[in-house]
């Protein structure tokens, strides 16, 4: 005989019960942790994946950004350019012409009269 034989039957049925439920509780929560951390896994690399397309749009638009803007940039050098190129144009024309620009008494007397009726037109005359 061994000492199980002095435990009362109704109490080893009742330690067997207990440690039954312990052990399907103990089971059920290691369970329930590993799935929350498989879900939690989850959820987290769906948010990283979401922010890397979020942030891939934003580097997407801002480098079409940049390409207007660097086009834009060379629009202005290439207006500055013409500009400067014009301006050597009529200072080289002024230095061929004596340093300075002449108009005929008739070209005066048209610009004179234009004025005139530009004049009168704005004060209702």
């Amino acid at each position: 005989m061994g000492l199980i034989n002095l435990i009362p039957p109704h109490y080893r049925l009742a330690a067997a019960v207990l440690g039954a439920v312990l052990l399907v509780s103990g089971a059920f929560g290691a369970g329930w942790a590993v799935n929350g951390w498989r879900l939690g896994k989850a959820a987290a690399e769906q948010r990283v994946d979401t922010l890397t397309a979020v942030i891939e749009k934003f580097g997407a638009e801002v480098e079409a950004l940049a390409a207007i803007s660097r086009g834009n940039v060379e629009a202005e050098a290439r207006a500055a350019k013409a500009a400067q190129e014009g301006t050597d144009a009529i200072l080289d024309y002024l230095a061929a012409h004596g340093g300075g620009c002449t108009l005929s008494d008739a070209d005066a007397r048209l610009l004179r009269a234009n004025r005139d009726r530009r004049q009168a037109a704005r004060q209702g005359g």
